[in-house]
């Protein structure tokens, strides 16, 4: 519509010049954008004045259809220079808007258009090692997965195809700090009884081998980067493809615009959504992270569908 709006402009700008006139049909033309205008206006803020500008030229346009019917057309020069001036005050408002959407349609397609280029997806979660304090923190101490939780999905995130979930007995800091048992709820039995990471990572290739073109989904960035940095400790064959996983927290902020990235529980939160009964065991963290992707793909392509509707209005 911003488009048409400056053709009208231009266009009365060369009837003003040649003291030409607007015949019937695009008479018509120019009050149905002035209403649309006017419409659009309303809803700003700020436009108060423009809006009042525009609103007297369309009832004196309407006004003029209806007495002249179907011989209506504009002629007098002061008319003319009245819907002009219209168009002047009026468009500033919407080459803003107009860029600002396609720029909302830009940063929704980031997210939209994964789902049209894959097959499935794969949401994981993982707990790993943590260290007694954060002082221990960094090259002296190396982390390293205690569990894997993933599902397997419809590219719509509608049916359930599968689901992984298996304990790792870590190598390099064996035994757990009480930090962790207390963040996770995992006790030092349950991981002595585990599988090593070899191991749960040759169950884990068989499993995504069922989903061809899968995408995985993370909340954040730290899963795939901790698979992949026990993958190179155990010189295995990377399990994900870097680059591959979408980060659906910064998805989340990008389509709910907010300022910054939200945890797991922050974000469902945000949504109203009751978070599920154990917080920091894989799986379930898995799952509240599916109602999560859930809602930013549906709320990315709603939106993203009303910006390119409103963009191509008229």
């Amino acid at each position: 519509m911003l488009e048409k709006l400056k053709q009208w402009q231009e266009t009365l700008h060369q009837k003003l010049d040649t003291n030409g006139k607007l015949k019937r049909n695009q008479f018509l033309s120019v009050l149905k954008a002035l209403e649309w205008c006017q419409e659009m206006l309303s809803k700003k803020q700020g436009a108060e004045a423009a809006f009042e500008q525009v609103s007297t030229v369309v009832e004196k346009l309407s006004r003029k259809a209806e007495e002249q019917g179907k011989g209506v057309k504009l002629t007098e020069r002061d008319d003319l220079e009245m819907v002009s001036s219209a168009l002047v005050a009026a468009l500033p408002f919407f080459d803003t808007t107009e860029n600002q959407l396609k720029a909302k349609v830009k940063r929704l397609s980031e997210v939209t258009s994964v789902q049209e280029k894959t097959d499935y997806f794969v949401v994981v979660d993982l707990e790993m090692t943590m260290a007694e304090a954060t002082t221990e923190v960094g090259p002296s101490f190396q982390k390293e997965t205690l569990e894997v939780a993933m599902l397997a999905f419809d590219s719509n995130l509608e049916q359930e195809l599968g689901r992984f979930e298996m304990l790792v007995k870590p190598t390099v800091n064996p035994v757990l700090t009480q930090n962790c048992m207390d963040f996770t709820g995992l006790t030092q039995d349950m991981v002595n009884e585990a599988e090593s990471f070899p191991e749960v990572a040759l169950k884990l290739r068989e499993f995504l081998s069922d989903y061809p073109n899968f995408r995985m989904l993370q909340w954040g960035t730290n899963d795939a980067r901790q698979l992949k940095q026990d993958c190179d400790f155990h010189a295995l064959v990377p399990l994900v493809e870097q680059g591959q996983p979408l980060n659906l927290s910064n998805a989340f902020m990008k389509v709910y615009e907010l300022q910054s990235e939200k945890s797991v529980s922050e974000a469902m939160s945000y949504l109203g959504l009751e978070k599920g009964a154990v917080s920091h065991r894989a799986m379930a963290d898995a799952v509240d992270t599916v109602e999560l992707a859930r809602s930013v793909f549906r709320n990315a392509n709603y939106q993203s569908k009303k910006a390119k509707l409103e963009l191509n209005v008229g």
